[in-house]
């Protein structure tokens, strides 16, 4: 459920199809929505609300987060032709993000 008491989109019954692809430099902004609805929907019980707001206060998007999702290996998992998830990986440092 969403904080307005609505079913959250992401949650479905049964196997779901995912593909897992590279990130295309032009899904920047979309990705940034999504890490922000991650964090304050799907990490609210684990999270206090000021907590989430330290983390995303807001979507990230422009020229920084593109160098930074462009600076690491960015996958994007993709259901039904529209990006769901990701992650980054760091391969100098080996940090995932």
């Amino acid at each position: 459920m969403t904080s307005g008491g609505q079913r959250s989109p992401w949650a479905k019954q049964g196997p779901i199809d995912v593909a897992v692809r590279s990130m295309m430099p032009c899904e920047a902004d979309t990705l940034g929505r999504i890490l922000y609805r991650s964090v304050h929907e799907l990490a609210s019980r684990a999270y206090s609300e000021e907590e989430r707001r330290a983390w995303a206060p807001r979507p990230p998007s422009g020229p920084d987060w593109e160098d930074r999702l462009a600076g690491q290996e960015t996958v994007v998992a993709e259901t039904d032709g529209r990006a769901v998830g990701f992650m980054g990986l760091d391969l100098r440092t080996g940090v995932l993000d």
